[in-house]
């Protein structure tokens, strides 16, 4: 996850609150779940990779 950022990083833009749109921050905080969901499910090794059964 990234750091935050702070109110004096240069990057920091304010946003008032009438100008956002909540439904589309959740689709993407649900997308980046999702993304994260996948890459670490693509990094799991069964531990009896080879081997047969006993």
């Amino acid at each position: 996850m990234d750091k935050p950022t702070r109110l004096l990083d240069p990057r920091f833009k304010y946003v008032p609150a009438s100008k956002t749109d909540i439904a589309k921050t959740f689709a993407r905080l649900r997308r980046e779940q999702a993304r994260a969901r996948t890459t670490a499910s693509a990094t799991v090794i069964p531990i009896n990779k080879g081997r047969g059964r006993a």
